[in-house]
């Protein structure tokens, strides 16, 4: 069984194309296909034939122990034009093929061939087909392997601690020919009928209900109802032993996890009827049914009917978990259920499109769902992490343009993971700061009356919309004219902001028609952001402000509420206006919004080094009175950005800046939680705290010791909150006494929390601590009757050691002066030393290696060669 996997496994890799198409001759008549033909064809040049697929019945067998399934396929279809070929896409081992033709019901097949690395099977005839109805009949076989995609499979422990099989679709964009023979584009709407084969134990779902289900001593054979009309990429299967939770919804889980899941299933309840009450065209929501699958590799795409989730993803409950794990659920949940609602309403006619769908579902869960629901502040925050995430990741060239050519899987399901997710949002986000609210949903609404659209479809209901609201007075705009380079090209426009006397001048190096908001100090508006001015491609615009108005004494400040998708930068004496206005009282008559994108801003304008270091520093003392998260939040992502070059001493400015901030924060908000925190007061302590021990801060590292011995004291009645657990104790060991050390220790052993104990212990700051715990690697530990003597933990000490102190000389010096009592037996010389170098940071150090090393001939090379990658 074995081989015969490996062997079936090792013919579906292959290379895998966005479209296949077949080529028309100089009359405009097909001509019939040859593999080479088809594997040279792009997406420009291909059209696939005038087949249409009318009705799939797939009958499946999911056998769950097993690495195989089985299956037989019925496609109704019609073909329009005469043809003497047929293809789709199929990534399966074909069997028993026959086509019927309607009237006649004559078996008429002839031959077919697989065309492996396009993911083609071609049916050839003798003579050509007439137009009309015929049946396709086709058998197949596949291996279910998590790497390849079609169907997920994993095992998990049910409520009765018995280990139970899960099968799930995976499919990605153009996957669902994984799972059955079919034409597998967006444009093909069809009906579905759906029957599954499976152990009775186990019970089988998909899009919609259960029509029949029969039983036959071990087996059974479950029937669900035909769907509506819908493309292939929005089918979905599950087989599965879950327990089903139907108080507020149709919810499946764990038994032993379920009441952890009520949350999830509460924000996905409030969602829907949100959805149900506000938009009209869509489907039955009380059919819709939600999954929490144990170690699901998700695939992000949403089904029809069915959201499954990563169980580990929304489980939440408000005694263990921080308040970050309240506002991911909330976001994830809002997520899924808003690209389930919207692939109800509307199918892109191509998969080039499907970013539009995508954005439009992202950016409505963040402007309405989440807005309506759980108020604007949760929609600040999100609307934040997914702006800010975007231009940090199109100025590194990461992510492709929306629209891009490609003809390669991996790419388009590269691109879909980012820049359908972070930048599609906020380019529907701008569109509807440049049409206004009403305009905007008029649009999405005719939209949504379409069945299959294309991005030409969508921008002639923009048009429109547009139109019939404007005033006849105005000059009207070409909308598809001005939002296709933003969806055509990678990275934004960074604008250059010189303010004068009366005149602001504006330059534009981009190919982007830029929409302008601004506000000025003394006429401060931040919630207008329907006056628009706009900025050519290329052009420099000397904007007036107002005649009688002088800036000398004024900031101004560009992109309102950051709902256009570009960065500002100013002239150094605009920038030190806006730092000493965020530095007084009054800062928080700026938008949280614009608060963020200022600091944004200037930190990624300050690494590309277009931004003064001082001036950064004065914007970004302000935070030392902000109290809110969301603002705080590019500040928090710029620490991660900077983390790793912190150990240098040339960075010791920037980690001074950011604690001088720190400190003062403490004083309003303190270390320890209160009932009356939200969410946002509770994450911006948490982060505060973090960072502040991390970069040495002797106040943060004493309230950590406090509350440790406070702990040790009594860990039965004097609990720590489990999410301040790890802060706790890793920082208060670092600065911890040899009274406190003992207390840890004896807490440890008494009520066996061994496992984490190494860790911790590696987080001391005294050199005599840690050097004096390498002994105790060698002890034999009694517990109970027994003794152990803990590997594992030898190895992770080990490596949680170098990571901390391999920089400490004295530590490094002792490492390789006891070489063979530290180095754990477990791990080759090579990996600890390759583990040790990339963990210093001086040429000093890196020499001392190389001295350690020089003897060992058989090493040599390797560790050579990563110093000399390091350097």
């Amino acid at each position: 069984m074995g081989l015969l996997q490996l062997l079936l496994t090792s013919i579906f890799i292959f290379i895998r194309v966005e479209h296949y198409y077949a080529y028309p001759d100089k009359n405009g008549n097909n001509e019939s296909p040859t593999e080479s033909s088809i594997e040279s064809s792009t997406e420009d040049n291909f059209h696939l034939p005038d087949i249409v697929p009318e009705h799939y019945k797939i009958q499946l067998e999911l056998a769950a122990e097993e690495d195989m399934f089985y299956g037989t396929s019925e496609v109704n279809i019609m073909i329009k034009k005469a043809t003497s070929f047929i293809y789709l896409h199929s990534n399966f081992n074909i069997t028993n093929v026959t086509l019927i033709e309607h009237e006649t019901n004559k078996n008429i097949i002839q031959s077919y061939k697989y065309i492996k690395k396009m993911e083609i099977i071609v049916f050839y005839f003798d003579y050509e087909l007439t137009p009309g109805k015929y049946m396709l009949n086709m058998a197949f076989t596949s291996v279910i392997d998590n790497n390849i995609g079609g169907f997920f499979k994993t095992l998990y422990i049910n409520d009765t601690g018995d280990l139970k099989w899960l099968i799930a679709t995976r499919t990605w964009m153009m996957g669902a020919r994984r799972m059955f023979p079919c034409w597998d584009e967006p444009k093909f709407q069809t009906k579905f009928t759906i029957t599954i084969k499976h152990h009775a134990k186990y019970t089988a779902l998909s899009n919609m209900p259960i029509f029949t289900s029969e039983t036959v001593n071990d087996t059974a054979i479950t029937s669900f109802n035909t769907t509506p009309a819908i493309p292939t990429h929005l089918i979905a299967f599950v087989l599965c032993d879950l327990s089903i939770s139907t108080e507020n919804i149709n919810w499946r889980g764990r038994q032993q996890s379920i009441s952890d899941q009520s949350f999830a299933s509460f924000i996905a309840t409030s969602f829907t009827l949100h959805l149900k009450f506000k938009w009209k065209k869509l489907q039955n929501f009380s059919n819709v049914q939600h999954v929490a699958i144990p170690g699901l590799l998700d695939d992000d795409m949403a089904k029809w009917a069915l959201i499954s989730y990563r169980e580990e993803d929304i489980i939440f409950n408000k005694e263990l978990d921080p308040a970050a794990q309240h506002i991911k659920v909330v976001s994830l949940i809002g997520r899924k259920v808003s690209r389930q609602w919207l692939s109800t309403a509307v199918s892109p006619s191509s998969w080039s499109y499907m970013w539009l769908n995508e954005g439009i579902a992202t950016f409505f869960y963040i402007e309405d769902l989440i807005k309506e629901t759980s108020g604007s502040s949760l929609s600040d925050l999100f609307a934040i992490q997914t702006m800010q995430e975007s231009l940090h990741l199109d100025v590194l060239s990461i992510m492709s343009p929306l629209i891009s050519k490609t003809d390669q899987f991996s790419d388009i399901n590269s691109i879909f993971s980012l820049s359908y997710y972070v930048k599609a949002p906020f380019i529907m986000r701008m569109l509807q700061s440049i049409l206004g609210d009403k305009v905007f949903w008029n649009g999405i609404n005719t939209y949504f009356k379409r069945q299959s659209a294309s991005l030409n479809d969508f921008w002639t209901d923009m048009q429109t919309a547009y139109e019939e609201e404007l005033p006849e007075i105005l000059p009207t705009i070409n909308i598809k004219k001005v939002m296709n380079p933003w969806i055509e090209q990678k990275s934004f426009p960074v604008l250059s902001v010189e303010v004068e006397e009366a005149y602001i001048q504006i330059t534009n190096d981009g190919d982007w028609m830029v929409p302008l908001t601004n506000t000025t100090q003394r006429y401060l508006d931040f919630n207008d952001i329907s006056t628009i001015k706009w900025l050519n491609s290329g052009k420099n615009y000397r904007m007036l402000i107002d005649s009688k108005l002088s800036l000398k004494d004024t900031w101004v400040i560009f992109n309102i509420q950051q709902t256009g998708y570009y960065r500002v930068n100013y002239n150094d004496e605009n920038w030190l206006k806006i730092a000493r206005y965020l530095n007084s009282k009054n800062y928080k008559k700026i938008h949280v919004l614009n608060r963020a994108q200022i600091i944004d801003d200037a930190f990624h304008l300050m690494i590309a080094k277009k931004l003064k270091f001082s001036i950064f520093c004065d914007l970004s003392k302000y935070l030392s009175q902000e109290t809110d998260y969301k603002a705080w939040y590019p500040m928090i992502k710029a620490l991660e950005y900077l983390s790793y070059l912190f150990p240098f001493s040339k960075h010791q400015p920037f980690k001074v800046v950011i604690l001088n901030q720190l400190r003062p924060l403490f004083g309003k908000i303190g270390y320890k939680e209160k009932s009356e925190d939200n969410d946002f007061t509770k994450c911006l302590r948490q982060e505060a705290a973090k960072w502040a021990c991390l970069l040495g801060d002797p106040e943060c590292k004493t309230e950590a010791v406090t509350k440790l011995k406070w702990h040790l004291e009594n860990s039965k009645n004097n609990i720590l909150l489990p999410w301040w657990g790890k802060w706790t104790y890793c920082n208060g060991l670092a600065v911890a006494d040899d009274d406190t050390l003992r207390l840890y220790m004896k807490d440890t052993f008494i009520y066996k929390k061994s496992i984490k104990m190494f860790e911790f212990l590696a987080c001391s700051d005294q050199t005599y601590i840690v050097l004096r715990n390498w002994f105790i690697l060698d002890m034999r530990i009694k517990l109970n009757n027994g003794y152990f003597l803990i590997n594992k933990n030898h190895i992770d000490f080990f490596h949680y050691i170098v990571m901390r102190h391999a920089r400490n000389n004295t530590i490094l010096d002792h490492m390789f002066n006891n070489w063979d009592q530290i180095k754990p037996k477990e791990i080759s010389t090579i990996t600890a030393l390759i583990g040790i170098i990339n963990n210093v940071y001086s040429k000093k150090q890196l020499d001392k290696i190389m001295t350690f090393v020089k003897n060992i001939k058989e090493i040599l090379l390797t560790i050579n060669v990563s110093i000399w990658n390091q350097n």
